[in-house]
């Protein structure tokens, strides 16, 4: 994986999915269409060889490599955020 290929907007659509718990969700939480979610979703999988979430019913489950993940990237986002002053 080449991190430098990671649009940071990305990032912030993953936390998202994984807090919501699906993509309709995730859409309206981020004020963007849920094909827009889809989209970024299909890219992060490309881009981190991990399918992140598989589909149980109406939500979305996370794999244990997005479980193993988020900790990381939400104290990661947290820390970025505070450094901007938002």
């Amino acid at each position: 994986m080449d991190i430098h290929r990671i649009d940071l907007n990305l990032l912030v659509v993953l936390e998202a999915i994984y807090s919501e718990g699906g993509l309709t969700r995730a859409a309206a939480r981020l004020n963007v269409t849920q094909p827009a979610v889809s989209y970024s979703l299909g890219r992060l999988r490309e881009l981190l060889g991990d399918p992140l979430f598989v589909r149980e019913g109406h939500s979305m489950t996370p794999t244990p490599f997005m479980r193993n993940m988020i900790e990381p990237l939400r104290q990661e986002w947290g820390l970025a955020q505070a450094a901007a002053g938002t």
